[in-house]
């Protein structure tokens, strides 16, 4: 085994903490997403309703409203890009980590563990497997399909199998959401929207929850095949 390789795709753990700070940064902007979103909710349906104060100033409420969600939404979306661009690298690089560290066996190359999040319809399952094969060989790199880890080692799948379908929904829902305010005409459509919104930013709460703890788990079970094969590496080529 080449020494180089190793040292060359060891160093995931920034990597890993700068995703965590991501995660921490997006779920820390669910509450006042959602605040803005049961405002504008109560908005609406004071409008259809008619139950607003006639005192008030609606069309500016409801300008201040929408500029409001334009700005959270383009914080979200910037968030949303540096998050899933990092999630890519850390795919690539965990992948090559596991067969550094002597997973020979690995069905999914690095570039197909990125890759099949671009498939149609495949893309709703084979992420989840490949993801599963790299956490799989970072826990027993020579002896992929037997490993011998802890059974609360391998419960650590149920994270990502959580957090993969709810990735799922969420990502569905939030489609739904923002096609049908695209196209809603009427108060009523504008509701329902916005209802579809709350609804995939709550399940998102899971969602990143669920994955900052696989991402966790993770990190134990690559810093641990590490310190197993530490004397097969380069002094220089510890996680960092």
């Amino acid at each position: 085994m080449n020494p180089e390789i190793q040292w060359r795709y060891a160093g995931v753990g920034k990597l890993t903490k700068t995703l965590h700070y991501l995660f921490y940064i997006s779920l820390a902007l669910i509450p006042a997403a959602l605040i803005l979103d049961v405002l504008e909710y109560n908005l609406l349906i004071s409008l259809r309703e008619h139950t607003f104060d006639p005192a008030s100033d609606i069309v500016a409420m409801a300008e201040a409203s929408d500029r409001n969600q334009f700005v959270m939404g383009i914080v979200q979306t910037c968030l949303v890009i540096a998050t899933t661009c990092l999630w890519f690298i850390w795919v690539f690089k965990s992948n090559k980590l596991a067969r550094a560290f002597g997973a020979a066996t690995m069905k999914y190359s690095p570039a197909w563990s990125v890759g099949w999040y671009f498939v149609p319809i495949l893309n709703l399952f084979r992420p989840y497997f490949a993801m599963k094969e790299i956490y799989l060989a970072t826990l027993s790199p020579q002896d992929l399909w037997t490993s011998q880890a802890s059974k609360d080692q391998l419960e650590s799948l149920n994270f990502v199998k959580l957090w993969w379908l709810l990735w799922i929904v969420q990502s569905w829902l939030g489609r739904i959401a923002f096609k049908y305010s695209m196209k809603a005409e009427t108060i009523n459509e504008l509701i329902l929207s916005r209802k579809l919104v709350m609804a995939s930013e709550l399940i998102s709460v899971v969602a990143m929850s669920t994955c900052i703890l696989f991402l966790k788990r993770m990190w134990i079970a690559q810093s641990d095949a590490f310190e197993a094969s530490k004397g097969a590496l380069e002094p220089q080529a510890e996680p960092t």
